[in-house]
Order: structure tokens, then sequence, then C-alpha cells
């Protein structure tokens, strides 16, 4: 690569990951939410969201919980679950990805460089990438958009309260994280150069928050390549997290995004959460997560935000709390609507117990067969109202 295309990372460069805010799920939880909310300390810049991983690495097992017995279901509906109850619950195998297959995943129009429309992403696909400077035009050309900025310029984290996406960042940056993606043979290298190429963008000692709602069976892999980031996951109840998926789902096939997924019935949501949750509450142990309760979090904003920053390292103050309260409301992002009206938008509802509204008593049942164990252990139950969370989550007191 000639020397205009040069950039202050490389292949070589350690990642300051304590440096790194992982936000690792649970899916239409309140991630966004929470992005926002550390994007929104002057201490934190905050990006869109993308998962690496997902990109370089391959799911090849998702192994179904073994069957309870009867006796089981019932000790289970009587107790609850216990902490030692995740413990054995077997980690998703995860297969290297091909130095193309990566560089395809993250590039062309799926995954940082993100492009709606099936027939946009096609032609990225046909672009000659042996020469990421005439790639990159090119795909900006497509895309019809720009990158701000040829060279790197610190960002002041003060001045920036939102999610930042690849047009924010240096030019030359991007095409120098193309380059090393493209001729990498181990697709970890990949990912840690994607985590540096964000941190070279801000100022040294700034903290990086990220975000991947759906990295929960990737945490072991996280680790291994950012052992001291921090992780921070975010639950809510299962049964408004699959009228929120429903409802997301069908936005994002309007709008032929590359994110859209396959329709699913609300069962099969369910049971996919609470795999994830008997995961996410084994690596809690194991790796030392933060997790906290979307309800939590909107019944006391300032009380459990402020905890977080306390945990996290950050400043804290009440008249910061206020601003990124005011900031981050339901109000606010939603361009004026009021909590419970509802809009075809990204931001939609905003409230708890809408599965109320919107379950039969059959469904409820149902719910609660599939997923009734992992509720009631968070503190949920059959009707909704809430109990405190397991002790070791984090809340405003």
């Amino acid at each position: 690569m000639n020397a205009q295309c040069e950039t202050p990372f490389s292949e070589n460069t350690q990642i300051m990951d304590e440096r790194l805010l992982h936000i690792v799920g649970m899916y239409k939880s309140g991630t966004s939410w929470l992005s926002h909310v550390l994007a929104s300390h002057p201490q934190v810049v905050g990006w869109d969201e993308f998962d690496p991983l997902k990109m370089a690495f391959k799911e090849e097992r998702w192994e179904d919980p073994p069957e309870p017995t009867r006796l089981q279901r019932l000790i289970t509906r009587l107790v609850g679950l216990r902490s030692n109850a995740f413990e054995h619950i077997p980690d998703v195998t995860m297969a290297p990805m091909s130095p193309t297959e990566v560089f395809e995943g993250f590039f062309v129009g799926q995954g940082w460089l993100p492009l709606r429309g099936e027939g946009k992403r096609e032609q990225a696909a046909r672009i000659d990438s042996s020469c990421s400077c005439r790639f990159l035009d090119e795909f900006l050309k497509l895309a019809d958009t720009s990158i701000w900025k040829e060279f790197t310029k610190h960002m002041d984290p003060a001045t920036v309260d939102f999610a930042l996406d690849y047009r924010h960042a240096g030019k030359r940056s991007l095409v120098r994280l193309m380059d090393l993606v493209r001729s990498s043979e181990d697709p970890s290298v990949s990912v840690r150069a994607f985590y540096d190429y964000l941190q070279s963008q801000v100022p040294p000692g700034t903290f990086t928050a990220v975000k991947a709602a759906n990295q929960i069976q990737r945490i072991p892999l996280l680790h291994s390549i950012c052992p001291n980031s921090r992780k921070i996951a975010i639950v809510r109840d299962a049964r408004d997290v699959a009228v929120s998926a429903s409802k997301y789902q069908q936005l994002m096939v309007t709008l032929d995004a590359p994110w859209k997924e396959d329709k699913e019935r609300y069962e099969k949501r369910l049971i996919g959460w609470s795999r994830r949750i008997r995961l996410l509450m084994k690596y809690q142990k194991a790796y030392g997560l933060i997790v906290l309760r979307y309800e939590d979090l909107k019944a006391d904003f300032a009380g459990v935000t402020g905890r977080l920053f306390e945990q996290l390292g950050l400043h804290v103050s009440e008249a910061l709390l206020n601003d990124v309260e005011r900031k981050t409301s339901f109000e606010t992002v939603s361009g004026g609507r009021e909590p419970g009206k509802e809009a075809t938008h990204q931001i939609r509802k905003g409230v708890v117990g809408d599965w109320r509204s919107v379950f039969s008593e059959q469904d409820s049942q149902l719910a609660w067969e599939l997923a009734g164990a992992e509720l009631a252990y968070l503190g949920y139950t059959p009707s909704g109202e809430l109990k405190a969370p397991p002790k070791q989550f984090l809340t405003s007191c």
C-alpha cells in the first residue's frame, strides 16, 4: 500500500481493550437505548451496531438443552431455576471463515458498510475488491454517500452523543482496515483490527462503546479476543421481546435491510430467548458480565444508569444523569411521540408489558410453558408483575 494510504493502526497494534465497552445483548431488549445512553456520556464515543465476530466465525453447533423430566419441571415451577442450573450448558462451537468470506461480510453491503436493497447488495458483490481504495470509491457511489474526512481526526467524545458509523471515520483508516481483513488468514486478527480501527478515531483515554444485540453465544470468543473489555447485557421480559421482534422483522422486510430475518412464530423466539438467557447466566459468572433489566432502567433511569457509569469507571453527577436522560428519552429519540404510541419506526412503543395487549390467554400460557423457568429466574411472573432480579444483576440500590 502506498504511503498516502497509511494510518495510525496496523495488524500488529495491541488494542486497548480495557477502554472497550461491549453491549452484547439481549436482542430487542433495549440494546439501542443502552448504546445511546453510553454514547451520551462525555467520556464515551459510541458506534453503530456491528458484530465482527458473526462475520468472521460461523456457528457450527447450537445444541438444545436436554429435555427436563416431569419431576424437574415440577421442581422448577415450585422453586424456580438456581444459579448452578446454568453451569453445564454447552457452548456454541465456532468455525473460522475464509478471508474472502470475512471481507464480504464486513464490506459488501451486509456488515460495517450496509446497503438497503437486495439489488444494490448484488451490485456490491460484483465490484472488484482487489484494490481497497477503488472498491471503496465504487461502493460509496453505489450507496450514494461519502465519508466525511480523508484522514483520521480525533473526535471529541464530549461533543458526540449519538452512535457513529463508517462515514464518520477517516477514509484512509477504513481502507487500511479493508486491506488487513483481506490479507489476514486469522479472522481473530480481523476482529482486533476492527476494534483498533474504531479506537484510532478517538483521543487516547476515550471509552469506545460497540453494540451487537445478539452476541450472547459468541461471548467466550469475544473474551478470548478482548479479555479486558467490559461486557454489558440488558434483558427484558421474553414476551415483550417476542412482540417487539415480530414488529421489527416486518419493518426490516419493508425496508429490505441486509439484516432482515426469516419470519418466525413467537414460540420459536421464546425458545431462542430462553436458551440465550441460560448461556448469559453461565457467562455472567464466568466472565464477569454486567447484566441489567430493561424494566429496572425504565423505572429508575438515574439510579440504574448512575450505578452503571460507576461500575464502568465513568464520571457521574446529577447534572450529567439529567442530561443523558433528556437526550435518550423516548420522546426525544422518537421525534416527540409519547411512550405507548406506536409507529412504523425502529423506535416503536417504549413501554413495559405490551405483550398483555397482544397475547391471547392461550398464548400467555404457552409462553410460560416455553420460557417460564427463565422468566421466573429473572423476576418475571405469569401475570406480568415484576419481582426483584437475581442479586448479581445491576440495580439502583
